[in-house]
């Protein structure tokens, strides 16, 4: 009988029935304001062990939770999974697949599953219940590894919210396919890595995570107190040294008959070193917006294969930053911010931007977005927009604008037959702030503004009420330097070397001071209706100290060097539709200019080569008035209450 005893107990363990110092299963009712619950061991939850005895299979039911609680079929529950020694100390086994069966919820039951310790009896470490905010970090690990989580059946996944700690990896390494991580909302997942000794051991994400519920607003019930938030379909994702799994919240556009827009919180790489391979997988929040990624590692594997950061509405930032410090890592990623696509939203402002990107690295890939801008409510512009340190391979399409913020890159890689539209930016409808290449030798290939407008304001290149930046734009100290108390990034086009600059209008548009482009040297530049602004070399010369430091003036400005005679560019060809009174062009080395209306602004030129020639097909003067001597609008209002230099600003509805 005793025989007999023991076998029926290893049949029992053998089929997967709790035991203690394995992995566990507790839940309660989430707390209610006035009945404090303490949690319960779920003894219907099958824990399997592998061959090894270190690694859990989990699965448990909506029936093996209510059962064990309080017997109701209906409410939301916290459920915990973790091994035990989790609760008295550093974990020690890992968690394979844990697969949840909702099967028997009501429309509107839902389950907190937390991979953390259970406050059980005599814990040392235990994690309460769901966090009230997704910043408020999980204060144990609930197992060391853990492979993967699937809901059932399929379609009932938005049931499920996950908040989780490892102390190690989440999915293994070089299995295909991908273990996955598949359930309605994720909270929090932190896989953070231990520490042995002085080695981080783990903090990698290997796994697949996909979160099929859409953002909603939740009442949280905690402490006895209730608290309404909007919770993301994915909160917080933080990992050590990589994610090297796909991080997707597609949405659903059929979810209780409501817009499924489905948003990630922010995706955080905090340890990672030049030597770990950073963030290799995609990250997509294809019906809604991404708030932040920001890494300590590279993005991408390599020009073959990039990271795809796809966002419906709009990515607020993606940085390679460890605190303050912006890091040289190198982006390999396609990077869209307007999947949704459709009509450009010029009013709000705010939907399918991309309001940051940020590397001393280098950047490969493409970057698409409806406006490049500070995010709504932005009391400063000027650490808004994209700068890449290094070389950026790849193009730019702005469907929009850039309004308030600049692009400033080191240099950009020029076209090749291969890669024709490599170093191509294309700004829809308007620039209002900064397109720059920032190293000695760097260079600006190809620069469209204005040639697809979208929206009713003025399009083109436009002012800024910041005063002229004199000193070289610097990509991480992007105030201007005389001009501490500015709010805006200047309004200038500048580089060393400019290949095909092409800009519908140039308007000054209620600004202080009008747009400027500058660089020594540039290829072919067309404009057509030039209203304010002035292209030149960009090369002042300053009085200097002894140290080779400009020297500074009573109202905090560099001293110019009057006798300094290299005000003006090289350029190719040169296209004006006609050149207002507001307009100058100081230019050498042409070989040919022309302009097909009028010529009342200003021309600079040391001197006509032979061969060089400078066409004007109709007047040379100054204009006045609607008469012929003054520009077409060309599709601009004509505003009689304003002097010449600031005709024709506002832009017709089109």
């Amino acid at each position: 009988m005793k025989k007999l005893g023991v076998l029926a107990m290893l049949s029992v363990l053998t089929l997967g029935q709790v035991s203690y110092g394995d992995v566990e299963v507790w839940a309660r009712r989430r707390v209610t304001i006035g009945q404090p619950a303490s949690p319960v061991q779920v003894t219907g939850a099958i824990v399997t062990p592998r061959t090894g005895g270190t690694t859990f299979d989990v699965h448990f039911s909506y029936t093996d939770v209510y059962t064990a609680v309080d017997g109701q079929l209906q409410g939301e529950w916290t459920v915990w999974v973790f091994d035990r020694d989790a609760a008295f100390g550093d974990p020690a086994k890992n968690i394979g697949a844990i697969t949840i069966d909702v099967s028997a919820a009501q429309l509107n039951d839902s389950m907190g599953v937390l991979i953390a310790p259970a406050p059980i009896p005599n814990a040392t470490r235990s994690v309460e219940d769901f966090a009230v905010v997704w910043d408020q970090a999980i204060a144990w690990p609930g197992a060391m590894d853990l492979e993967s989580i699937s809901v059932t059946p399929t379609g009932s996944e938005y049931k499920v919210s996950l908040g989780m700690s490892i102390g190690g990896d989440v999915g293994r390494a070089n299995v295909t396919p991908r273990d996955e991580l598949r359930v309605g909302q994720i909270y929090r997942m932190q896989v953070e890595g231990r520490n042995v000794g002085n080695t981080l051991i783990g903090g990698n994400i290997h796994a697949n995570i996909t979160a099929l519920a859409p953002d909603r607003l939740s009442n949280i019930i905690h402490n006895e107190s209730v608290s309404a938030t909007i919770r993301r379909a994915i909160g917080i994702i933080t990992a050590a040294k990589s994610i090297q799994g796909t991080i997707s919240a597609p949405g659903d556009v059929d979810f209780l008959f409501l817009p499924g827009f489905a948003s990630i919180e922010s995706v955080r790489l905090t340890n990672a070193t030049t030597n770990d391979v950073g963030i290799t997988g995609n990250i997509l929040a294809q019906r809604g917006t991404i708030n932040s990624i920001l890494t300590t590692g590279k993005i991408g594997t390599n020009a073959t294969t990039k990271s795809q950061i796809r966002a419906g509405r709009g990515i607020l930032q993606i940085r390679a930053v460890d605190g303050s410090q912006v890091l040289a890592r190198d982006f390999y990623a396609d990077v869209t911010a307007n999947l949704l696509g459709g009509d450009v939203d010029a009013f709000s402002l705010r939907d399918k931007s991309l309001n940051k990107l940020e590397t001393a690295g280098n950047f490969i890939g493409t970057i698409n977005a409806d406006f490049i801008r500070p995010p709504t409510g932005t009391f400063t512009e000027l650490d808004w927009g994209i700068f890449v340190g290094g070389t950026f391979t790849g193009d730019i399409h702005v469907r929009a604008s850039v309004l308030g913020a600049s692009i400033a890159i080191g240099t950009f890689t020029a076209p090749t037959n291969e890669m024709p539209n490599t170093g191509h930016i294309d700004i829809y409808h308007a620039l209002d702030g900064a397109v720059v290449a920032t190293a000695i030798d760097g260079r600006i290939p190809f620069l469209s503004i204005g040639r697809t407008p979208r929206g009713n304001g003025a399009g083109g290149f436009i002012g800024s009420n910041c005063e002229p930046q004199s000193l070289p734009f610097r990509p991480w100290a992007p105030q201007v330097p005389f001009d501490p108390g500015a709010t805006q990034p200047d309004s200038v086009i500048s580089a060393p070397s400019i290949g095909f600059v092409t800009i519908s209008h140039m308007l000054q548009v209620e600004k202080r001071y009008s747009p400027r482009i500058e660089s020594p040297s540039i290829d072919e530049a067309v404009i057509d209706d030039f209203r304010e602004g002035v292209v030149w070399s960009g090369s002042l010369e300053y009085e200097v100290d002894g140290n080779g430091q400009p020297l500074i003036d009573t109202n905090n400005r560099p001293v110019i060097d009057n006798l300094a005679t290299n005000d003006y560019a090289s350029i190719g060809a040169l296209k004006i539709q006609c050149l207002m009174p507001g307009g100058a062009v100081w230019f050498q080395n042409t070989s040919l200019t022309t302009v097909a209306e009028h010529l009342l602004g200003e021309f600079h030129l040391p001197h006509l080569q032979a061969g060089e020639q400078i066409r004007i097909a109709q007047r040379l003067g100054r204009g006045r008035g609607t008469s012929p001597d003054s520009c077409g609008c060309a599709n601009l209002q004509y505003r009689p209450d304003r002097p010449i230099e600031n005709l024709c600003l506002v832009r017709e509805p089109l």
